[in-house]
């Protein structure tokens, strides 16, 4: 079998991730609405600070059910906010 091997064309991070926004907006624009749910035929706003604190809240779940750093976690769910 032959190898080739090219440089990447941009450096990836070694550092941060997808829930790092949550935090930033959190912290940055906490009551920017950042999604909006359906309930009982109407839209409800859920700005970045409360989105934050569902992030976190399930990230405390995950944890409970000893899921650590650096594990891997499949979510299998519909296009949708919750």
């Amino acid at each position: 079998m032959k190898s080739i091997s090219v440089p990447p064309l941009v450096t990836a991070r070694v550092a941060g991730n997808l829930s790092d926004l949550p935090v930033r907006n959190g912290a940055n624009q906490p009551h920017k609405v950042a999604f909006c749910t359906p309930s009982s035929g109407t839209w409800i706003d859920i700005t970045n600070e409360e989105f934050l604190a569902d992030v976190r809240a399930l990230a405390k779940g995950l944890m409970a059910l000893g899921i650590g750093l650096g594990d891997r976690v499949a979510i299998m769910s519909r296009t949708r906010y919750e």
